[in-house]
C-alpha cells in the first residue's frame, strides 16, 4: 500500500485561552501541545472571558515574546494558590503553565521545518519512539495537506478578525489506541481532535493468527526436522551465482552462501543468543555484524525459515510480535516483528486466506525500505507438510538493488546427535577456514600480507578541503593519490585508470553519497600497496569525479584516482595525525595489528567502536546526551552534522543560530552534478569525544532533509574530519576500538571516564575482555596480516 504523507494528525484548532496550541502550516509540520495545557482548572469552565479592551491581536505579547502581565483578580487566580501553577497568558482565565519546552509555542510561530514534529501526552511527557512511530503510521490514511492548509488559513483569518469561535479541524480516521488520550475536549464547543471512534480491529487475536501461520507453513513438521538445506540460483550485483542456505527451525541457526565466478559472500549464526552473526564480505573479510547489519540479517532469516513462529521467543525476550494498529489492504493481515529492545522493525504481510507470508518490509540503514517477496509456495518434500517459496525477491525500494533467488532443491535431515554437533559446521565463526560444498571456489578472494617492518610511517597530505591523501601502488604502478576515508567501505578507482591497468569489469553495485546514489561496476586488480600493507586481488568500485571534491593541494603531486577506507583499516592498526588543513606535517603510521601493543597513555584512551556497513560508529556526548555518530574522515568543512533523526530526537532546533541553503558536495557519475542543495541550520553545540571536552562549542549543521547523512536507525549524525584536526587518531578495527590523543590546548580538559563503554566493551567473541590476538581471518587459510 502506498504511503501517503499528509499533514500532522496532531493538529489543534485555533487560539486557546492559555496561549497557543497550534499546528504550523509550513509543509504540514507542527507540534501537538498537551491537552492538559488547554483545559481550565475549574472543571465546569467559566466560559470565554472578553479580551481586555484596547488590546489588539497583533500586540497580545511583548517584543520579547512574553505575554502581558495581568493582575491576580483579572486572571481569576486564587491569591492563596502558588503563582507558578498558572501561566501568564493574555486572557483572564487561569490555566496551568505550559511545560518549559513548550513555552515558545504560546504564540503563533511559523519557523518550523517540514516533517519536524514532536507530540506530547496530557501530562507533558513526550511520546516514546514507538508512540511516535504509531502516530506516523496514521499518515497512511489519506488525509491530505490541502485540508490542513485550508484549516490553518481559516483559523488565521478568524483570529485576525477577532473571531475566536472554534473551527473544527479536518476529520481524522482510526487513531491508534496508544495516542487516544489526545482525544480531549478543551472546553465546550472546542474539540482538540475529532477522530473516527472506530479503531482498526483485525478480528482475530494474535495467538489465533500465529496458530494459523504455523499450520499454513507446516511449522510442526519443520520443528521436528534437523538442518534444512536449500540450494538454487541467485542473481546478485547483476551477476548470477550458486546459492546455498542451511537453517534449523528449532534453534534458528542459519548459514547462507552465494558464489559466482567473480565474487562470493557468506554469513551465518550458530543459534547462541549471546553470539553475533558473522559475515564474510565481498572482500573476503570475516567480521561480526552489529546494529542495523545484525538486526536486518536476523529478521530476514528468521522470517524466511519460520523461526519467528517459535513459541518460546517472546518468553525468552528474544523477539516481539504485535499486530499494527492500522488497516491493511483488503485480504491481507499484518504482523509487526522486531528483536526485543532493538531498533529495526519489520512488517510481515500475510494472505488472509492462506495465512502464508507474501512480503516482509523493513526500514534499513536509515534511508531505504528493504522488501522481501515470497512467491509460489510449494510442499517441497513428500510426507512433510513443510511449505517453502520457490521464488524469493529482495529489493531496496527506490534503489536499483535487486536480488532474485530461485529454489532448485530442498533437503531435510534428522536432528543432529551430540557427536554430530561436535563436527565442524558452517554456522560458527570461521576462525578455522571451512568449505561447504566442494574445495573448488572459483571466485578470487582479497588477501593481505605484511612486508617489511612491523611499524612504518607513510607520508600523508592534508588538503585545504580537509581530505587526507596518500600515494599507494596500484598493480605495482604509481598512478596517483588516494583519499584515506573511514566512510569508504570498498576501494574506488576511476574508469580511466582502471581501463589503463587492464582491470576486469563485472557486475554492479549501488553507491550512496551525500548527493544521492548511482550504480557503479566492479573492477578487480592484482595488488594495492601502501607501505608494508599489500592487498592481493583487490576489489574496486568504478567511481569518477572524486578529484573534483578535493581542493587545496599541489597539482604537481598528481591526480586523485580513488579512495580507500575499510580495506586499509582492517589490514593494519592505523595511526593518523590530522593537522590543520593545508599543512604538510600530517602523517599516517601503519602497524602490524597482531603485534600492536598500545602505550599506557593510548590504552587508557581506547574506546569501543562499532561497525555499520564497514564504517566506524562511535559515541559522542553533547550537552547531557550521549549517542552514536558515524566517524567520517572524508567529510570536511564542518565539525558535526546531525541528521533529521538526531535533530528531532534531541530537539536541536532550539540551539540553531541561522538557517539557509548549502551546497553539499558528493560523488556523482555525471559531470557538474557533484553538488546538491540542502537546507540546513547551523548551531554551536558543546561536545565531548574520545575523553576530551572541547574548549569551544563545535560548529554543527542540523539537517532536516529526509535520507541525508543517515546510514542507521542508531546513528544521529556524522563526526567530520574538521572536528578531529589537531589530533592523533588510532583505529584498531580488528579489536573494535579507537582512540583520540589530542595535543594539550589551553582550557581544553580531559573528560572523566564515567561511561561504561570507555572502560569495558564486548569483544568479537562476546566476552568483556581484551583480545590477545585480533580477530579477522581470510577464507584462504591465511590469517589477516600474517
Amino acid at each position: 500500500m502506498a504511503c501517503v504523507q499528509p499533514a500532522c494528525l496532531g493538529a489543534a484548532c485555533g487560539p486557546t485561552l492559555g496561549g497557543w496550541a497550534q499546528r504550523d502550516a509550513v509543509g504540514g509540520a507542527g507540534r501537538t501541545v498537551p491537552a492538559e495545557a488547554l483545559r481550565p482548572r475549574n472543571a465546569g469552565g467559566e466560559g470565554d472571558a472578553e479580551r481586555p479592551s484596547g488590546e489588539d491581536a497583533s500586540t497580545s505579547s511583548t517584543d520579547q515574546g512574553e505575554p502581558p502581565q495581568t493582575s491576580d483578580s483579572a486572571r481569576g487566580r486564587d491569591p492563596n494558590e502558588p503563582e507558578e501553577r498558572y501561566g501568564k497568558g493574555p486572557y483572564p482565565n487561569p490555566y496551568p503553565i505550559l511545560p518549559r519546552e513548550l513555552q515558545q509555542w504560546q504564540k503563533p510561530k511559523r519557523d518550523v521545518l517540514p516533517g519536524y514534529e514532536i507530540h506530547y501526552h496530557e501530562d507533558g511527557r513526550r511520546f516514546t519512539e514507538e508512540e511516535e512511530e504509531e502516530f506516523e503510521l496514521q499518515r497512511k490514511l489519506g488525509v491530505v495537506d490541502a485540508a490542513y492548509e485550508e484549516y490553518d488559513r481559516e483559523c488565521a483569518e478568524a483570529f485576525a478578525r477577532g473571531d475566536f469561535a472554534p473551527i473544527p479541524p479536518p476529520r481524522l480516521m482510526r487513531l491508534p489506541a496508544k495516542v487516544s488520550n489526545l482525544i480531549q475536549t478543551a472546553r465546550d464547543g472546542m474539540t482538540y481532535m475529532v477522530p473516527d471512534a472506530n479503531v482498526y480491529d483485525p478480528g482475530i487475536s494474535l495467538e489465533d493468527a500465529l496458530a494459523n501461520m504455523r499450520a499454513a507453513v507446516g511449522y510442526d513438521d519443520y520443528h521436528q526436522q534437523g538442518i534444512v538445506t536449500v540450494t538454487g540460483t541467485q542473481e546478485l550485483f547483476k551477476m548470477e551465482g550458486q546459492y546455498t542456505w542451511l537453517f534449523e527451525v528449532r534453534t534458528g541457526r542459519f548459514f547462507e552462501q552465494w558464489k559466482s565466478p567473480q565474487l562470493s559472500t557468506s554469513l551465518g549464526w550458530n543459534g547462541n543468543q549471546n553470539a553475533s552473526v558473522w559475515d564474510a564480505n565481498m572482500q573476503g573479510k570475516v567480521r561480526l555484524l552489529d546494529l542495523d547489519d545484525l538486526e536486518v540479517v536476523h529478521l530476514a532469516h528468521w522470517v524466511r525459515s519460520g523461526y519467528y513462529l517459535n513459541r518460546s521467543l517472546e518468553a525468552k525476550r528474544v523477539m516481539t510480535l504485535s499486530i499494527p494498529n492500522y488497516q491493511p489492504e483488503p485480504g491481507e493481515f499484518l504482523l509487526r516483528i522486531r528483536m526485543t529492545k532493538k531498533m529495526i522493525k519489520g512488517t510481515i504481510v500475510f494472505d488472509r486466506e492462506t495465512w502464508l507470508p507474501k512480503r516482509l518490509t523493513m526500514k534499513v540503514f536509515g534511508t531505504c525500505e528493504e522488501r522481501w517477496e515470497f512467491n509460489d509456495w510449494r510442499r517441497m518434500k513428500p510426507g512433510l507438510a513443510c511449505l517453502h517459496p520457490v521464488e524469493v525477491i529482495k529489493e531496496h525500494v527506490g534503489s536499483a538493488g535487486r536480488t532474485v533467488l530461485r529454489v532448485e532443491t530442498f533437503e531435510t535431515r534428522p536432528p543432529l546427535t551430540q557427536a554430530e554437533e561436535n563436527e565442524e559446521l558452517p554456522f560458527d565463526v570461521p576462525i578455522i577456514p571451512y568449505q561447504v560444498a566442494s574445495p573448488e571456489d572459483p571466485a578470487p578472494r582479497q588477501s593481505v600480507k605484511w612486508v617489511g617492518d612491523d611499524i612504518v610511517d607513510v607520508q600523508m597530505i592534508r588538503t585545504e578541503s580537509g581530505h587526507n591523501l596518500v600515494r599507494p601502488l596500484v598493480d605495482g604502478q604509481d598512478i596517483g593519490l588516494y583519499v584515506v576515508d573511514t566512510g569508504a567501505s570498498i576501494m574506488t578507482i576511476t574508469k580511466e585508470h582502471a581501463t589503463r591497468l587492464g582491470m576486469e569489469q563485472f557486475g554492479e553495485i549501488n553507491v550512496v553519497t551525500a548527493t544521492g546514489e548511482f550504480p557503479a561496476p566492479f573492477r578487480r586488480g592484482r595488488t594495492w600497496q601502501l607501505g608494508p600493507v599489500v592487498i592481493s586481488d583487490p576489489l574496486f568500485m568504478e567511481v569518477d569525479h572524486l578529484a573534483e571534491l578535493v581542493t587545496g593541494y599541489d597539482p604537481a603531486l598528481g591526480p586523485v584516482v580513488g579512495a580507500v577506507g575499510h580495506d586499509l583499516f582492517f589490514s593494519a592498526t592505523v595511526h593518523m595525525r590530522l593537522t590543520e588543513a593545508g599543512t604538510d606535517d600530517a602523517g599516517i603510521r601503519l602497524q602490524r595489528p597482531e603485534k600492536y601493543e598500545a602505550l599506557p597513555d593510548d590504552a587508557s584512551l581506547m574506546q569501543r567502536v562499532q561497525m555499520i556497513g564497514g564504517c566506524p560508529v562511535a559515541r559522542g556526548t553533547f550537552g547531557r546526551y550521549t549517542d552514536l555518530f558515524l566517524v567520517d574522515t572524508g567529510a570536511g568543512g564542518v565539525d558535526l552534522i546531525f541528521n533529521k533523526r538526531g535533530v528531532a530526537k534531541y530537539d536541536l532546533l532550539n540551539a540553531r543560530r541561522r538557517r539557509g541553503n548549502m551546497r553539499i558536495k558528493g560523488v556523482s557519475p555525471f559531470p557538474g552534478q557533484e553538488q546538491s542543495a540542502v537546507r540546513l541550520f547551523s548551531a554551536e553545540i558543546p561536545f565531548v569525544l574520545g575523553g576530551y571536552t572541547f574548549k569551544q562549542p563545535k560548529q554543527a549543521l542540523l539537517c532536516i532533509e529526509e535520507n541525508m547523512f543517515d546510514i542507521s536507525e542508531y546513528v544521529v549524525g556524522v563526526i567530520c574530519g574538521e572536528l578531529l584536526e589537531g589530533s592523533r587518531i588510532i583505529f584498531d578495527y580488528p579489536r573494535l576500538r579507537w582512540a583520540i590523543i589530542r595535543d594539550p590546548i589551553p582550557g581544553e580538559e580531559k573528560a572523566p571516564y564515567d561511561y561504561e563503554f570507555v572502560t569495558e566493551w564486548e569483544s568479537l567473541f562476546g566476552h568483556n575482555e581484551e583480545l590477545a590476538q585480533p580477530v579477522g581471518f581470510e577464507l584462504n587459510n591465511n590469517p589477516v596480516n600474517s
